[in-house]
């Protein structure tokens, strides 16, 4: 019976370990200095759509990195959101060109930047406010070369 245990404890665990998502670094580059990231990646439909919902908080550095497979006008809504969240929508050539800020939880209307992005950053509410990211700021991030949009 002990062994039994310890194997489901273990498969649960290599299960968990298995599943979490591809995280990369990342750098905004503001007017007033450099903001470093921990992002996770969201490159696929299914982790696109889920997103950061259910989630009750994110670490100080954490957000999450939504990739396109092609520059189009992606609009965002926060359902199952339980956080208030900033949406930093990037162009192609990694420049913020637009900011939703402090989206609260639970809204179900549509936010977009009106401009064709291929990725957007999620952040907790108010941090782009508070480290002056806005409009016009660059990023910059090295995907894993395992990454494929989708």
């Amino acid at each position: 019976m002990r062994h039994r245990n310890l194997l489901a404890a273990l498969v649960v665990a290599f299960c968990a370990t298995s599943a979490m998502a591809e995280v990369v670094d990342a750098t905004i580059f503001t007017k007033k200095g450099e903001v470093p990231l921990r992002l996770e990646l969201a490159a696929t439909p299914e982790t696109r759509v889920k997103g950061l919902m259910d989630r009750d908080s994110l670490a100080p550095l954490d957000g999450m990195l939504f990739l396109f497979p092609s520059p189009h006008d992606y609009s965002f809504w926060m359902k199952d959101t339980r956080i208030a969240l900033d949406m930093l929508f990037i162009d192609a050539k990694n420049a913020i060109v637009h900011v939703e800020a402090n989206v609260p939880p639970y809204t179900k209307s549509e936010r977009a930047s009106g401009r064709d992005v291929v990725a957007v950053i999620e952040l907790d509410g108010g941090r782009a406010a508070r480290e002056s990211i806005g409009k016009g700021d660059h990023v910059r991030y090295d995907l894993p070369p395992t990454t494929k949009v989708q």
